[in-house]
């Protein structure tokens, strides 16, 4: 995803496709990342602490947990 002058072009698009990949795996969402403002404000927050400012690109990636039936 592009982060560009505070907020992630199409958000919405970008959340979807997470969502309906990560049902298709049985993978379940992490709570502090349910909705789009909630991944827009982590992305904000990761890029202020590694001192970055301005115009970034951001990849969402989600584990499974060790152990389990797959």
């Amino acid at each position: 995803m592009r982060y560009t002058s505070g907020h992630i072009p199409f958000i919405a698009q970008h959340f979807e496709r997470l969502k309906k990949t990560a049902s298709v795996l049985k993978f379940k969402i992490p709570a502090d990342l349910s909705t789009e403002k909630e991944i827009e404000i982590k992305v904000e927050q990761l890029l202020q602490k590694n001192g970055i400012k301005g115009d970034a690109r951001v990849k969402v990636i989600l584990f499974r947990n060790e152990g389990g039936l797959y």
